[in-house]
């Protein structure tokens, strides 16, 4: 009892000062005679030695007091709230003691308390993944202490990671910790049961069955079904890491080393074959098992041919051929692993089959490359021959400063005569009608553009367009206006989409007089509360299913599933609706992600801001042709909740990108018309600003260039009209009057 007793009060615990009280009681009843005086009398008090202890554990307690009411269950509080706090105090006792300075120069720094034992940070630790126990970062924390302050007791490392699997299975980091935690603790076991206590082992059997417990934890990691393609990689990887490191604990040449390398071709083959089952054309976006197998085949295997075959086989799957980086990776593995002769075949394949921008100094890395790959001088000038013909077909040079980009050259007009008489028209070059210029492209990229005369957009024989239908007033409150649809998209599609939201009237899709879609039509419900449903799939892909996300996408395997714009049928409305979100104002429950991975889906931020807060909403901005832009809009329940997340998301790595988060604040755009947005409510004011005084305002650039095409004499008149009205009106008319071509008609016909 005395022991228990002396023991507790060594702890920081609440209510220390009633087990002190209970302690005396015990000494002065039942312990009286076990300790006694400096002269042999009993003595009831409490030893100095324990009140030693027991004011150092009081000192503790005072310290632990603040963050113990902030982590008490009994408080209600959201799950952020707790976890922040439970963060808070793991971090302080993780860092403690800290040293607290004095005032004065000769003084120094004191311990405000007694340092706490890794046992009673262990079990803080314990408490916390006991509150949090779906809350990785707090498992990966207790891992952090465990592997910095109780290195040797590796059995407890790997217990703790077992449960925090079993906890929160979508975690890569903490698989990959659980892994490699695995095979340190097998090696050590082995080496210690080894013939020679170092390197070798006793039984290649045993080495197996040992190694077969760290086999199952990648196994297991790949069973708990991760739906992210960049998660599912960092399992295979650190899983082909694995097999390779005890490929290279192996002699070469010998049966057991061949063995091991047919595992790690096995791990190699079946990481491709599941990503590619899983994610098709995103397995490998970026090359990364193809450069590292064909590594492993080159320098491990002394296999050169098979990693040639490997790059061959991954250069000719869709999109690859004209990515710059892999024809760099390809020319790197051919000039560290390869031959001269190789490596000039694929330089002359890779200068004719990728079309770079001219920042990315491609076609100059090649030729860094073959100088450093050793070509001869006739196959090195040969390439750079190659290099200047293909960028001049692509419009740049390989040199930088050549690159600037200058403005055209402006073609200043003749000069007009003063006398008007003298001006004359220039002579007709053909005796046909002038030819319309074409018209540039409003089409962005990705973005499907129109399909030219005489060409079917659909097998068979498309609709004659010969049907007018007279408007019906009446209708308009139970029909949609579909819009932004894709040239392709016929009645069937639009009616599979829509028939889910209420029964279907009639769908009319309008077409030209060659019976071809101009892109828009009509769909008209019996009901007009279907409409209104409808009116949902604003801006959603068409389809059954058509709240479902695009595929995400690369440059060049791009899947986009082009939106359609969904609203009221209104003949009276404008052209222009406007922008339809609010701007000038901060919306301080909405964060704006900006530099987003374009592979990056709604469904994956929800998944990540959802850790911070509820997400009412996620909005990913995209062209007219779902294009995404890069950025994103997140909206919370509530403006706290946007807070934490913006601290806790911002720079976070997305992808292949930083994210860079903020609070959303639109700017206004300035109108260019009579057309105003939506959330434009402010009266008209009587003095309105003038026109220098709104391009004083540097408004946003605009989507093309504005120009008046109006005939240059009456562009004049106006422009002098409006510059000074009083002396235009009062000024004597000089000369003859402007004459139409009535007029000079008259001059030559009698």
């Amino acid at each position: 009892m005395d022991k228990l007793y002396r023991r507790q009060l060594a702890l920081p615990l609440l209510g220390m000062e009633a087990t002190v009280e209970s302690y005396k009681e015990f000494l002065q009843n039942l312990g009286k005679s076990l300790h006694q005086t400096q002269e042999g009398q009993p003595c009831s008090d409490v030893p100095d030695d324990c009140l030693k202890e027991y004011q150092k554990a009081l000192a503790q307690l005072e310290l632990l007091t603040p963050f113990e009411d902030r982590v008490d269950p009994t408080v209600e509080q959201p799950q952020s709230d707790a976890v922040a706090a439970w963060s808070s105090y793991l971090d302080w006792i993780v860092s403690y003691p800290r040293q607290k300075s004095t005032e004065g120069p000769k003084t120094k720094g004191k311990e405000t308390a007694e340092p706490f034992s890794p046992n009673h940070v262990c079990c803080l630790f314990e408490r916390a993944v006991t509150a949090n126990c779906l809350v990785p970062e707090i498992w990966l924390r207790y891992i952090d202490y465990l592997e910095e302050k109780l290195a040797a007791d590796k059995g407890r490392l790997v217990r703790v990671l077992a449960r925090s699997v079993r906890n929160c299975p979508w975690a890569v980091d903490l698989w990959l910790r659980y892994a490699l935690a695995s095979e340190r603790a097998v090696n050590d076991e082995l080496v210690n049961e080894g013939s020679n206590g170092v390197t070798e082992y006793t039984d290649r059997s045993l080495e197996h069955i040992a190694f077969s417990k760290v086999e199952a934890v990648f196994e297991a990691a790949l069973s708990v079904g991760l739906d992210q393609q960049p998660d599912v990689m960092r399992i295979w990887l650190a899983y082909c890491d694995y097999r390779l490191r005890r490929l290279l604990r192996v002699q070469p040449s010998t049966d057991e080393y061949d063995s091991l390398l047919s595992d790690l071709r096995l791990t190699f083959d079946r990481a491709e074959s599941s990503l590619r089952k899983h994610f098709r054309h995103q397995a490998d976006p970026d090359g990364i098992l193809v450069q590292y197998q064909s590594f492993v085949e080159a320098k491990y295997a002394k296999n050169t041919s098979a990693a040639r075959a490997l790059w061959s086989q991954f250069m000719q799957q869709p999109g690859h051929g004209a990515q710059g980086q892999f024809w760099l990776a390809y020319l790197r593995f051919e000039r560290d692993w390869g031959d001269a002769k190789h490596f000039y075949r694929i330089s002359r394949m890779a200068i004719n089959s990728i079309n770079p921008n001219p920042e990315d100094n491609i076609f100059s890395h090649i030729l860094r490359f073959s100088c450093e790959a050793g070509l001869p001088v006739a196959q090195y000038m040969e390439l750079e021959a190659r290099v200047r013909s293909r960028t001049g077909d692509l419009g740049f040079s390989i040199h930088p400063t050549a690159n600037v980009r200058t403005k055209k050259p402006h073609i200043s007009e003749p000069a007009v005569s003063k006398n008007p008489s003298t001006r004359k028209r220039p002579p007709a070059t053909d005796s046909g009608p002038k030819a319309a210029k074409k018209p540039k492209s409003s089409t962005k990229e990705g973005e499907i553009a129109e399909p030219p005369c005489g060409k079917q957009t659909s097998v068979g024989s498309p609709k004659a367009h010969g049907e007018h239908v007279v408007h019906d007033p009446s209708r308009d409150d139970r029909t949609v206006f579909v819009s932004n649809l894709d040239y392709s998209t016929t009645e069937d599609d639009l009616r599979r989409t829509f028939e889910e939201c209420g029964k279907l009237s009639s769908v009319r899709l309008v077409r030209d007089y060659a019976g071809r879609s101009k892109g828009y039509a009509y769909v008209e419900f019996e009901q007009a509360s279907a409409a209104d449903v409808a009116l949902k799939k604003d801006r959603q892909p068409i389809g059954p299913s058509a709240a479902s996300e695009a595929t995400p996408s690369t440059d060049d395997t791009m899947t986009i599933a082009r939106p359609m714009f969904v609203s009221r049928c209104d003949p009276n409305r404008s052209k222009s609706s406007g922008f339809q979100y609010s701007a000038g104002k901060l919306e301080p429950e909405k964060l704006f992600v900006r530099n987003l991975d374009k592979r990056v889906t709604a469904h994956a931020l929800e998944q990540l801001f959802g850790e911070h807060g509820t997400v009412v909403s996620v909005r990913i901005a995209t062209y007219r042709n779902g294009a995404p832009k890069g950025h994103a809009y997140v909206e919370f329940a509530n403006a706290d909740q946007a807070s934490r997340a913006l601290v806790a998301t911002d720079g976070l790595l997305v992808g292949s990108k930083n994210i860079a988060v903020a609070i959303s604040n639109p700017p206004v755009r300035n109108p260019t018309g009579p057309a105003v947005t939506k959330q434009s409510n402010q009266p008209t004011k009587p003095n309105a600003p003038s026109e220098h005084i709104l391009h004083e305002q540097k408004p946003r650039s605009h989507g093309r260039t504005q120009l008046a095409f109006l005939p240059r004499a009456l562009n004049r008149g106006t422009t002098s009209g409006s510059g000074n009205s009083d002396a235009a009106e009062s000024a004597p008319p000089c000369g003859d009057a402007m004459k139409n071509n009535e007029d000079f008609r008259k001059m030559f016909l009698p």
